[in-house]
C-alpha cells in the first residue's frame, strides 16, 4: 500500500478549509510566519491521538461516531465570531494558494 504524503489527505484540507472559514485572519499570519504546515500537522496528530483514545474509552460506539468527535475537536472547531470574521481577499488567497504550491514542491524534493 502505497503511503500518502500528510500535505495530499483530505484531512490537511479540511483544517485549512477550517481555518479560512473561521479564523481568516489568523490563517493570513500563519501564511506570513509560514507556521501554518506545522499548525495543521499538529491538529490532525491531535485528531488522530484522540480517536485512539475515544476508541478506548467508548468501546461501543461507531467509528462514524468517535471521528466526528474527533473532528470537531481538532479539525473544525467552530467560531462562535465567525460571522464578524473579514474573508480572505484575491491577495492573501493567493498569497496561500502560493504557499501550499511551496510546499508541495519542498516535498516532492525530499
Amino acid at each position: 500500500m502505497r503511503e500518502v504524503p500528510i500535505r495530499k489527505t483530505d484531512l490537511y484540507r479540511m483544517v485549512i478549509d477550517n481555518i479560512e472559514q473561521m479564523h481568516p485572519r489568523y490563517l493570513v499570519s500563519l501564511v506570513e510566519d509560514k507556521t501554518l504546515d506545522s499548525v495543521v500537522q499538529q491538529r490532525i496528530r491531535a485528531y488522530a491521538t484522540l480517536l485512539l483514545k475515544l476508541k478506548e474509552k467508548m468501546p461501543g460506539a461507531t467509528n462514524w461516531e468517535i471521528e466526528e468527535i474527533a473532528q470537531a475537536e481538532h479539525l473544525t472547531p467552530v467560531n462562535p465570531n465567525w460571522q464578524d470574521e473579514k474573508p480572505l481577499n484575491r491577495e492573501e488567497k493567493r498569497r496561500l494558494k502560493e504557499y501550499l504550491r511551496l510546499l508541495d514542491q519542498e516535498q516532492e524534493s525530499e
